[in-house]
């Protein structure tokens, strides 16, 4: 996977905890001070245009077992139309990047003062050890230009 993909599980947990945390204190928290702003002086369902479709819609969600049975299962229906798309491959989900290099390098790492024949030798037996694997095609060594 590589060192740049390592932190993904850990950031998207701790992401969807955050966004958890301000789903259930913050939010609440933020309408109940806007409520008690907007509050003074107005009658019950007054105020907002949207207020009244939208207890008018909840209303009828909260009383009603046989509309919240439908919606719910509107809601099911939708999501798995949507979860259908990736398995029928309408759509397609990538979760690394597609990276398909048939390539890989070789770093030498010598102690400091060894002579460029010394890093050209180490180099030539690595590479005539790579020669010999069956997947291996070509190679190429560059010794004496790390940092170039």
């Amino acid at each position: 996977m590589g060192p740049y993909m390592k932190p993904i599980p850990i950031g998207a947990s701790l992401a969807m905890i955050f966004s958890l945390l301000v789903a259930f204190m913050i939010s609440p928290w933020a309408l109940a001070a806007r409520a008690a702003q907007d509050g003074a002086g107005r009658a019950r369902g007054q105020g907002r245009p949207a207020r009244p479709l939208y207890r008018k819609v909840m209303g009828g969600l909260l009383d009603d077992g046989k509309r919240r049975r439908w919606f719910f299962a509107g809601m099911a229906a939708l999501m798995l139309a949507a979860v259908s798309l990736v398995v029928l491959r309408v759509v397609t989900v990538k979760m690394l990047p597609f990276d398909n290099k048939s390539e890989f390098q070789v770093l030498v790492d010598m102690p400091p003062g060894t002579p460029l024949e010394g890093t050209q030798a180490a180099a030539d037996a690595i590479t005539r050890a790579l020669e010999r694997s069956a997947r291996s095609r070509t190679s190429s060594s560059t010794p004496g230009s790390a940092g170039r």
